[in-house]
C-alpha cells in the first residue's frame, strides 16, 4: 500500500516495513499530508474521506478495506 501525498512525498507499506522510496504497489491512496495525519490520528474516517474527495483510492480495493479496519 502506498500513501501518495504529492509533492510532500510517499510512504510505502510493504512486507512489514515502511519506506519513503516510491514504487508500484497493489493499492495507492492519494491525499494531502494534512489529511494523512488526520487519517492516522483517527480524526478522518477513511470512508468519509473517500466520499468527500479528501482521499482517492486506486488499485486493489481489498487492500484499502484492510486499512479501514486497522484505523477504524
Amino acid at each position: 500500500m502506498k500513501f501518495d501525498c504529492g509533492s510532500a512525498g510517499v510512504i510505502v507499506l510493504a512486507e512489514g516495513a515502511a519506506s519513503t522510496t516510491n514504487r508500484d504497489t497493489d493499492c495507492t491512496i492519494t491525499l494531502s499530508q494534512d489529511n494523512l495525519v488526520k487519517l492516522l490520528k483517527g480524526k478522518l474516517n477513511p470512508m468519509t474521506g473517500v466520499m468527500t474527495g479528501k482521499l482517492k483510492i486506486s488499485g486493489d480495493m481489498t487492500t484499502a478495506m484492510r486499512l479501514g479496519k486497522l484505523i477504524g
